[in-house]
């Protein structure tokens, strides 16, 4: 149970760098986070069934972009039986219509009365 909340506190985190919602976290306040040292992947499923995320290069630089994180911050990459805390990750397109207006009409001249064709 504590690996998965690990590996749920990580997914967060990893979320966190690639959107702009909120995230909110939920952790074992007590728990020792500096013992962990060594993780593994958790998984080699597909991140998607959608083929804009679900293809090799996309995965491969997500996982080699968490693999440099993780070991930047002190830790290694072992086998899954000897790992203390498991990384997985999932990937999603949200679709946006976004609308906007280019108008054809042209705007008044201004003020001045020599351009309404009126004036002496």
């Amino acid at each position: 149970m504590i690996n998965l909340m690990k590996v749920g506190v990580l997914g967060l985190f990893l979320l966190a760098g690639c959107t702009t919602l909120t995230v909110q976290t939920d952790y074992e306040t007590g728990y020792d986070f500096q013992a962990l040292r060594t993780y593994a992947w958790l998984e080699d499923k597909a991140p998607s069934n959608d083929i804009r995320i679900n293809n090799s290069l996309i995965i491969n630089r997500v996982v080699n972009a968490v693999n440099n994180n993780l070991k930047f911050k002190g830790y290694k990459q072992v086998d899954k039986d000897k790992a203390d805390f498991y990384v997985n990750w999932f990937g999603g397109i949200e679709n946006r219509i976004q609308q906007e207006t280019i108008n054809t009409y042209y705007g008044h001249l201004g003020y001045d009365s020599a351009l309404w064709g009126y004036g002496g």
